[in-house]
């Protein structure tokens, strides 16, 4: 693929008291290279043919603006008196508005913690996130379509069917002002820690 060395990773799954699936990913290269990874799973904790109207929070006060093709155009915008405002829990759906961009919660990749909240109106259901990364994209699931690739039961997933919510760096960091995210050097350990933890709303 054109990349400058061979670069070794390992993702290991963990099953957690509480309970909570743990995601770490390492890799190590031999030759200086840019490496950022994404988990990329979608989640409906009410178990109905939508999520749109689940209840998010994400810790940010700045989101990444993208152009038509989701290309970061390099400017940063402040999440406040706008439509991509999750600083408190509300649901997910917002008139014709659609999610699929980046907050950015941080400069830097930074010690695990709590960055954003998913909870089922239905089921009560609340989903954690907490990571080491420097980023989070939310995703609505509006182009969802599986009806080739039926899910769970047999069921087609449509539109809206799930949110991903994939710590990261900030997008097209190779070609912005933040490559500093994404660059490892030989010798160095790249190390990304994400944390999903389930429990009752309340």
């Amino acid at each position: 693929m054109g990349f400058p060395g061979a670069l070794g990773t390992r993702a290991t799954y963990r099953i957690l008291p509480g309970p909570a699936l743990a995601l770490e990913i390492t890799a190590t290269t031999d030759a200086a290279t840019i490496c950022n990874f994404a988990h990329h799973s979608y989640f409906n904790l009410d178990g109905t043919p939508s999520a749109i109207d689940h209840l998010l929070r994400i810790d940010a006060t700045d989101y990444l603006e993208a152009d038509a093709d989701l290309v970061p155009t390099g400017t940063l915008h402040p999440v406040e008196g706008t439509a991509f405002d999750f600083r408190k829990a509300r649901p997910l759906r917002r008139g014709d508005v659609r999610y699929d961009l980046n907050y950015c919660l941080s400069q830097t990749r930074r010690p695990l913690c709590e960055v954003a909240a998913l909870t089922g109106p239905q089921s009560g259901l609340t989903l954690t996130v907490e990571t080491t990364e420097p980023g989070l994209l939310l995703y609505d699931g509006t182009q969802t379509a599986t009806a080739s690739a039926p899910g769970l039961a047999g069921l087609p997933y449509g539109p809206f069917a799930g949110v991903a919510l994939e710590p990261q760096c900030w997008p097209d960091a190779p070609n912005q002002r933040w490559a500093h995210q994404v660059q490892l050097a030989a010798g160095e350990t790249y190390r990304q820690l994400s944390v999903f933890r389930f429990g009752a709303d309340g």
